[in-house]
């Protein structure tokens, strides 16, 4: 399945008495008929390994970047379609409940900008 392509937020949203509808939480996004929530693992074939990215919602995956284009490494938030690089991603393990993918969301998040990733000793 390649994501990215028909994309659409899910969210619990309320509906004020003039009619306004307000998204009051984002908790997935539909693809071609499937749901991605936040803090799933999303996995991408490349040239000898397979990369991994953790979904963070609005079509927006955190990953780490190879030494090849910065030599220090480098974690960043890029889209899927940048994620993916016409390659075909296959949704991994998902989040067990919102309140853990959300974790997952910030526990990421808080790692962006980083340049000292060590593949074999963290884990994003």
């Amino acid at each position: 399945m390649v994501l990215g392509k028909h994309m659409a937020q899910l969210a619990e949203a309320t509906v004020s008495r003039d009619g306004a509808v307000h998204a009051d939480r984002v908790i997935g996004t539909l693809d071609s008929g499937y749901c991605v929530a936040p803090g799933t693992q999303l996995i991408v074939r490349r040239t000898g390994y397979r990369h991994h990215g953790i979904y963070v919602g609005y079509g927006r995956v955190i990953h780490y970047v190879r030494r090849t284009r910065y030599p220090e490494g480098l974690i960043e938030e890029v889209s899927i379609v940048e994620f993916s690089r016409g390659s075909a991603v296959r949704v991994g393990r998902p989040p067990d409940g919102a309140s853990r993918g959300q974790n997952i969301v910030l526990r990421a998040r808080s790692r962006l900008g980083e340049r000292r990733y060590d593949v074999v000793r963290k884990q994003l």
